[in-house]
Parts: structure tokens; C-alpha cells; sequence
């Protein structure tokens, strides 16, 4: 089930946000991309290829 924070009516650009059931792995990618600024370094980081994370 999603749960959602924020003003998702009338969705515009990051006033929504979705959360799901992440996995604890999904979590530590999405976080290691933000932290990185790209998904090839997040790749870099976490020794995996780009498009296994992206």
C-alpha cells in the first residue's frame, strides 16, 4: 500500500512524495544516488554496474 506525503492534489513537481515497501537495499541505492548526484557513481560506490540501479 502507498502512503503519501505532502499535497498530492493537484500534483505538481516534488509536493508529493510516495512511499512504498522498499527494501532495505533499495533504500541504501536511492540514498547513495542522492548522496552522489548520479546513478554511474552510485554504481561506483556500491559495485554494481549503472543500470543494475537505475
Amino acid at each position: 500500500m502507498m502512503k503519501s506525503i505532502g499535497n498530492c492534489d493537484g500534483v505538481r513537481h516534488g509536493e508529493c512524495i510516495l512511499i512504498g515497501n522498499l527494501t532495505l537495499d533499495q533504500l541504501r541505492v536511492l540514498v547513495t544516488i542522492a548522496d552522489t548526484g548520479s546513478f554511474s557513481a552510485a554504481g561506483r560506490q556500491l559495485g554494481r554496474v549503472q543500470s543494475a540501479i537505475s
